[in-house]
């Protein structure tokens, strides 16, 4: 009859008045046999429960967990032997009476109240949380060693939510693009774009990533921890880009990640700057921007031309394909009478080609969920895009697996 469920979660004996609680939600083989809780204040408590993101690309990954948003405690006069039902940042007393806004959860009480209704107690009819919080542990590098978290939306919102093939995506970028990686590379195309991704060129121009439908922004924040971890000396502009309605939790993302960009009044006309959630020498920079499949490419790619297209779970919606495939051939086959992208080697081409005089690629993680998807590669292959299936993810299930391509107009079959 409902898609929610009441739990009843023993409140932890050192809870106190006032404090502000998450419900952390994990399996056994994620927890250890003390796990300490956490108050909403702690960054990174004793025991936290966390996946380190590498072991996604794993035989065997383990299951997700989860944070709740906030739940205060309140009363402090009633001894802690009770539950907790708060939602949605709400109070809870240590007795279990939740509250939110100061409006009791769990119906009046006193003269008046109808005894045949005595079970309507049980119905957990308050407000129910709106947001999520996912945190993987990194693997330590020579100037990053944290976490990485990412704030979703529990609506039905699919750009507000993380997706197989970004997770994926995300856990396979840091497994290759360490230099000191003994890891050997799966493909060819896969050294061709790591190796692009490490460029370090000597006249100081940046490389420009840019990526389509990023949601949360976990791909993109993934992609620029690893880069500011392993190559801090490098620059890198990074666009993360969706739909307008995504653009304020990509934003907070960016934020809780510290990779925020101050926004000056003339944003295009900045090429770097430094905020106070980022270090003042920091070479990594990552934006979230609007680019909308149905609107001709905005002029600020224009300007700056990425070099490499990233995209993970974009092939979820076939209707889409048009304006998916428009995008994409125009972003991997820039018109050669635009002008020069500023900053750029000169290669002598006269389009908006990288610094090795070829097109930009393309790297897009898949997971089927529809075979009709599959009709995106004819379409790709009929405007001259190669796409190169380069390596998988396994994934949980038997159907979890996520497809590694590259693509691009100099990408061979």
């Amino acid at each position: 009859m409902s898609t929610y469920k009441p739990l009843s979660v023993p409140l932890p004996p050192q809870v106190q008045a006032g404090e502000s609680w998450r419900l952390g939600l994990f399996t056994g083989s994620v927890l250890g046999e003390e796990e300490s809780g956490r108050t909403d204040d702690d960054d990174r408590g004793e025991g936290c429960s966390c996946l380190n993101l590498l072991s996604l690309v794993e035989d065997d990954p383990p299951v997700l967990g989860v944070w709740s948003e906030g739940i205060q405690i309140v009363r402090p006069d009633i001894k802690s032997s009770g539950i907790t039902k708060s939602v949605n940042g709400g109070k809870s007393d240590l007795n279990g009476n939740g509250s939110s806004k100061g409006q009791r959860h769990d119906g009046p009480k006193g003269k008046g109240k109808d005894k045949g209704k005595g079970k309507e107690k049980e119905k957990d009819d308050g407000p129910k949380q709106g947001r999520i919080t996912r945190e993987f542990e990194l693997p330590s590098s020579s100037t990053i060693d944290g976490m990485l978290r990412i704030v979703e939306q529990t609506s039905f919102d699919l750009d507000k939510k993380i997706w197989d093939s970004g997770l994926a995506l995300s856990a396979w970028l840091w497994k290759y693009l360490p230099s000191a990686s003994n890891t050997a590379m799966p493909h060819a195309q896969v050294e061709r774009v790591i190796d692009l991704l490490r460029t370090n060129r000597d006249n100081g121009a940046p490389l420009r990533i840019l990526e389509l439908g990023g949601g949360t922004g976990l791909v993109s924040i993934a992609l620029a921890l690893a880069l500011r971890g392993y190559f801090p000396h490098s620059s890198r502009y990074i666009t993360a880009t969706d739909l307008g309605s995504a653009i304020p939790l990509m934003d907070e993302n960016l934020s809780t990640n510290r990779l925020a960009s101050p926004r000056p009044a003339s944003q295009e006309a900045r090429l770097s700057s430094s905020s106070d959630n980022a270090p003042a020498a920091d070479t990594i920079r990552l934006d979230a921007k609007v680019l909308d499949w149905n609107e001709d490419i905005p002029s600020w790619v224009d300007e700056q031309w990425p070099e490499v297209i990233i995209a993970a779970d974009v092939t979820y919606n076939t209707s889409a394909f048009p304006s998916l495939l428009s995008t994409l051939t125009s972003l991997l086959n820039p018109p050669l009478d635009r002008q020069r992208q500023p900053q750029r080697p000169q290669t002598g081409l006269n389009d908006h080609r990288n610094g090795n005089g070829t097109r930009p690629l393309l790297l897009l993680a898949y997971k089927q969920r529809d075979a009709a998807e599959r009709d995106l590669w004819g379409m790709l292959r009929e405007k001259g895009v190669g796409m190169v299936l380069v390596d998988k993810v396994k994934g949980a299930e038997e159907e979890g697996e996520t497809e590694i391509w590259v693509g691009g107009m100099d990408v061979s079959l």
